[in-house]
């Protein structure tokens, strides 16, 4: 096993970084054998200028997804080698305009016609080892906008420093799933219902093999809250069997409980998030509304689901 084998997620930014790194020294390497005065990493900021003609260099970095710092360094090399022109904006003096020069457009036409061998290979490669990647790169650059690196880093070190890790099941966590989720039900209703006796007694066949999974907060590696994901059908995935251990409330488990939990039902591109509750879990009900639920319309056939009272609420993540 390799070294990223053993590492897994923990290498993401390092074998990207050098999944980047190989494909533009293989594309450098076509430019320089066919003689066009060509850089991979100038690609992106060409086409953008022959669409867009004249940007600012904040409009620039905008579309590039760039620092404007890195920004100013690759434009300033380009205007020396004469393959864009620079002027003061007519609305403010202050800001710098950047267009491809003739040169650069001329550059750029020598270009295209490797553009378009690269993107058949490109399609070749994802189709037969990758056909999701595009799809997948696309989600996680939306929800890290959303929520950046840092903060999700610094929030599991927080968990972290609390002694709190989430895992994932495995058969030596069943029981727990079954014991802390009977201690939550029995301790608001008095007693598991059949519809919970199914799911809990049976998580492989009822969750697992049906695109589910099924998530647990260890704190001080002991086993102190669960959640499962469950398919619903389309793109629908319940939050189902959601329990923290009693003493341990209130400390952010739920919470992070919570956000492993939808993080996955992105991943399997959920477009709406379901879970029944009770009307009488008052704060439960405030921290689904927090989170962005909203009551929902039951079927007769989900109201014949349980005995106790409840209520759907369902949350949108698209």
């Amino acid at each position: 096993m390799s070294v990223f084998e053993q590492l897994g997620s923990l290498a993401l930014a390092t074998r990207l970084k050098l999944l980047s790194e190989t494909l533009a020294k293989d594309v450098a390497s076509v430019y320089k054998e066919l003689d066009i005065a060509f850089e991979p990493r100038w690609f992106t900021l060409f086409w953008t200028l022959k669409d867009k003609q004249t940007l600012t260099i904040t409009e620039l970095a905008n579309e590039l997804r760039q620092t404007h710092t890195a920004v100013v360094q690759v434009t300033n090399l380009l205007e020396k080698k004469g393959l864009l022109l620079s002027s003061k904006d007519k609305n403010d003096e202050r800001r710098r305009q950047v267009s491809l020069s003739p040169k650069g457009l001329r550059l750029f036409e020598q270009v295209e016609p490797v553009l378009n061998a690269i993107e058949q290979a490109n399609s070749d490669l994802l189709n037969q080892h990758a056909p999701d990647l595009l799809q997948n790169l696309n989600a996680m650059e939306l929800y890290l906008d959303q929520r950046s690196m840092h903060d999700r880093i610094l929030d599991n070190l927080g968990l972290i420093h609390q002694g709190v890790v989430i895992k994932n099941f495995t058969p030596a966590y069943k029981k727990y799933f079954f014991n802390l989720n009977r201690e939550w039900i029995e301790e608001h209703f008095g007693k598991l219902e059949s519809e919970d006796l199914k799911a809990l007694q049976h998580p492989e066949e009822e969750i697992l093999n049906k695109g589910g999974m099924i998530f647990f907060a260890l704190y001080n590696n002991q086993v102190v809250g669960t959640a499962a994901i469950q398919a619903e059908g389309g793109c629908t995935f319940g939050l189902n069997m959601f329990a923290v251990t009693k003493g341990l409330r209130g400390k952010g488990i739920g919470k992070a409980l919570f956000e492993h939990a939808l993080q996955y039902a992105r991943a399997k591109k959920a477009i709406t998030l379901i879970i029944y509750t009770s009307p009488l879990l008052t704060e439960s009900l405030n921290f689904y509304i927090r989170h962005g639920f909203y009551a929902a319309p039951m079927s007769q056939a989900e109201q014949n689901t349980y005995q106790r009272p409840t209520i759907k609420m369902q949350l949108k993540l698209t």
